[in-house]
């Protein structure tokens, strides 16, 4: 019999565990969100992004660039972002206005702080949303979906 995986289920235990370590380990990192423009969908997903913070108690900045800022400046002020030592992981919020190529703005997020893995130098690695997805096919928690193991 199939059996339905519940994913908010399987996502409280996981946010459960991770504030467990936060609080262990007594980490300072902080989650930066960079967004440019005022895309109200990625508003949504910033503000999922900020309230997980809360929850596992990591702090969570969100620097904000007005859709016309100049690409040069756009990558200083970046730059300026990832040195800073707290800023441990950093997430560019799609989209990009067109003016700004996007890969050219996720190399320049250290691989070590690129939270979503688009940096070319993290090419082949897996971001942790899909990484979750992974484990999950070649761990299923049935035995369905063996034909969908990775």
């Amino acid at each position: 019999m199939a059996k339905i995986l519940d994913g908010k289920k399987l996502a409280e235990g996981i946010l459960r565990k991770i504030k467990i370590d936060v609080e262990r380990r007594h980490l300072k990192s902080k989650l930066v969100v960079i967004q440019v423009g005022d895309n109200p969908v990625s508003k949504i997903f910033i503000w999922q992004k900020e309230k997980i913070c809360r929850r596992i108690k990591i702090a969570f900045s969100l620097f904000k660039f007005s859709a016309e800022i100049p690409k040069e400046k756009f990558e200083e002020e970046i730059k300026k972002i990832i040195r800073q030592e707290k800023n441990a992981g950093i997430i560019i919020q799609l989209p990009l206005p067109k003016h700004l190529d996007r890969q050219e703005i996720f190399d320049l997020i250290p691989s070590e702080k690129d939270l979503d893995c688009l940096n070319l130098k993290n090419f082949g690695k897996i971001p942790p949303t899909a990484e979750a997805i992974v484990f999950l096919f070649k761990k299923p928690p049935c035995g369905g979906f063996k034909f969908l193991r990775v």
